[in-house]
């Protein structure tokens, strides 16, 4: 898989390689669905992710992800899930979207420790993850290797 993501105004994110700008009328623009509860974590990722070039959808729960994601078939590329949330969590959430769309990549998040949420079934090991609290580098750095599986 190429290294190269397109993302918002016909911008193309070189994972690691900064960004170059460039026409996207002819390309298939995908973007990251991000699923977080918790305001604060929500805003702060969304900066991250809106400052390294992704044209990023965001909601608080996982229902408006099911919808998000039917409105916008074919065009997620990346489901970026907080784990532990009221009502559907994230890991069932990620099931119910990847069986929609085997291609979906995903990259679960949580405050929560990894062994924790393993030992509880939540996720397995070998998923993508991603320990909060994270840097803003350390997510996108996250995000391109997840992309690039």
């Amino acid at each position: 898989m190429s290294r190269e993501h397109v993302v918002a105004g016909g911008v193309s994110s070189q994972c690691g390689e900064g960004r170059r700008f460039g026409s996207a009328l002819n390309l298939n623009v995908h973007f990251p669905l991000f699923v977080e509860d918790d305001p604060a974590v929500r805003a702060v990722t969304v900066r991250s992710l809106r400052a390294g070039g992704y044209r990023v959808l965001v909601v608080a729960a996982a229902q408006d992800a099911l919808d998000i994601a039917k409105r916008e078939r074919g065009r997620l590329r990346l489901l970026v899930t907080d784990v532990v949330m009221p009502g559907l969590d994230g890991r069932a959430l990620a099931n119910e979207l990847v069986r929609r769309d085997p291609d979906l990549r995903v990259l679960y998040v949580s405050g929560h420790a990894e062994d924790v949420i393993v030992t509880r079934g939540v996720v397995e090991p070998g998923l993508a993850f991603l320990p909060k609290p994270f840097t803003a580098s350390s997510l996108l750095a996250r995000v391109c290797s997840v992309l690039d599986t």
